[in-house]
């Protein structure tokens, strides 16, 4: 286990054995920050941002989904961008084609 995750792990033990139950309610549940994430609707206002980076930082599954689906998004991302790009170059040597046989 890396020192990362240890420290995550004391740390979600700690929150969640010392916080009274309105501390425990405060840090927002797996479902509302996988929906989220899903969603890349990232939270507004200081006390929505901190709700979810405190959960974030208290839970490791969360926080490898985060990075997952963020990787995930940079991919298709370049993928898409990689695929629209190429009819471009076929349509650009085409109209070079057309235009330089001609003479």
């Amino acid at each position: 286990m890396k020192l990362s995750h240890q420290i995550r792990h004391i740390w979600h033990e700690a929150f969640y054995g010392l916080a009274p139950k309105g501390g425990v309610d405060f840090a927002m549940k797996c479902k509302d920050v996988t929906e989220k994430i899903d969603l890349a609707e990232w939270p507004t206002g200081r006390w929505g941002r901190f709700r979810f980076w405190l959960h974030i930082s208290l839970c490791q599954a969360c926080k490898d989904y985060l990075e997952l689906s963020q990787a995930l998004r940079k991919a298709i991302r370049e993928y898409a961008h990689l695929t629209q790009s190429k009819p471009r170059l076929d349509h650009l040597n085409q109209s070079l084609f057309q235009k330089y046989l001609k003479k």
